[in-house]
């Protein structure tokens, strides 16, 4: 029988927490609803919250599995509140008069399946660069640092030009200069 770590179910609950308050976000109008957006409902932030989840936990086991149940819990809390309120689809309309709510359902529920397979590579990954950088040997920790830093560049170029084509050639751009940076 395999034991609940207490660390886990926290993290699952902060996650819990970062869904609502994304989902907030997104119902929230003017600075109050860009702030709150920023702070809780952006890649960015969520990337940041599992990489900190990897961080504050130990051993590496539990620090993926405790990234990995922020991100889930996080992403059925976002996802399954629009589908209880109902906003975003409940009132929407085809142009011939007929309900678009199936169609709006059925888009949701994609959405949702994709950020949770994302949600279980993604916080395995930031859940373990985030152990690394505060528990591995010096140059492993550095090495996952300057990682989570183009991670988090990456997710931030997305963020400011509302775009992830520019985020992606950030990327490629970021990684060709990676013999460059090794020969150094």
């Amino acid at each position: 029988m395999a034991v609940i770590n207490r660390a886990v179910v926290w993290c699952a609950a902060a996650g819990i927490v970062l869904g609502l308050t994304a989902y907030a976000g997104d119902e929230l109008d003017g600075l109050t609803g860009t702030v709150v957006r920023f702070a809780a409902g952006s890649g960015f932030a969520w990337a940041c919250a599992g990489l900190l989840a990897g961080y504050l936990l130990r051993p590496r086991r539990t620090a993926a599995a405790g990234a990995v149940a922020l991100l889930i819990a996080a992403t059925v809390a976002y996802y399954t509140t629009y589908a209880v309120t109902g906003v975003r689809w409940y009132r929407m309309f085809h142009e011939d008069g007929t309900s678009a709510a199936p169609d709006a359902m059925r888009s949701l529920a994609l959405a949702a399946a994709f950020w949770l397979v994302a949600s279980v590579a993604g916080g395995a990954v930031l859940g373990l660069l985030g152990h690394a950088i505060r528990r591995a040997p010096a140059r492993l920790a550095l090495a996952a640092t300057g990682l989570a830093f183009v991670l988090m560049a990456v997710a931030g170029l997305a963020i400011s030009m509302d775009s992830v084509v520019p985020a992606c050639v950030a990327a490629v751009v970021l990684l060709s200069l990676r013999p460059v940076l090794r020969s150094t």
